[in-house]
């Protein structure tokens, strides 16, 4: 929502406005403007716009207001609360505000004895803190997304490392589970064709029994990884 100012305060935030924009413009910094989204505010279509000074490459946004003060309200001779019970007004003291790094901000109001005019300087001090607070948290963040990039390619690199080393355990295994089973198949045909000879004396060479044992004997040898 627009800020609320009372008459009396209006002229004022104004002059105060245009007195920080031309200091902090005396310092070799720019007030830039920026045109955004149209809203609606009091069944009027109104065009969001917002600035900020450009100062050493970082945006530093501020807002002027008037604070606001609580009312409550009596009640009526029936004792209802005509409008509602509470309601908000201006209060006549001015605050200017400067958001920084890490959702802090700076913030100088209206005084008894000291008004924001007088603080002019100290304001000037907290807007060029604010830009260097966000150029160390830019800066410190960029550090720590490279830290961050270099922690998920050693993740990476280890996981691919880990991975590779089991293919090869599980190739391994697999090599000497075949050489196991190619020993295994030889100890059997060896049996086998002892038990065939014992039953029934030799076999001729192009029998069944001899064609199946040559076709076992080289299933063995293409799964012994040692031939």
């Amino acid at each position: 929502a627009l800020p609320i100012f009372s008459q009396a305060n209006i002229q004022r935030s104004l002059m105060l406005i245009d007195t920080i924009i031309k200091a902090v413009e005396n310092r070799g910094y720019k007030l830039k403007i920026v045109t955004g989204k149209t809203e609606l505010y009091y069944n009027h279509q109104h065009t969001v716009k917002y600035c900020y000074f450009e100062i050493k490459g970082e945006q530093v946004h501020f807002h002027l207001r008037e604070r606001l003060r609580q009312v409550e309200h009596k009640p009526t001779s029936d004792g209802e609360y005509d409008g509602g019970r509470l309601s908000y007004e201006p209060s006549g003291k001015l605050e200017f505000i400067v958001p920084c790094a890490h959702s802090c901000k700076y913030s100088w109001k209206d005084a008894e004895k000291k008004k924001l005019e007088d603080k002019l300087p100290l304001i000037l001090k907290g807007i060029l803190k604010a830009a260097d607070s966000y150029k160390k948290k830019r800066v410190a963040d960029k550090i720590r997304a490279v830290k961050e990039a270099k922690e998920r390619r050693r993740t990476w690199e280890s996981e691919l490392q880990r991975r590779k080393e089991r293919e090869r355990i599980d190739d391994l295994m697999g090599q000497v589970d075949n050489w196991q089973k190619a020993k295994l198949i030889r100890r059997f045909l060896k049996s086998a064709e002892q038990a065939v000879i014992q039953k029934n004396g030799q076999y001729e060479k192009n029998s069944e029994i001899s064609q199946w044992l040559s076709w076992a004997h080289n299933y063995a040898n293409n799964l012994d990884p040692l031939n």
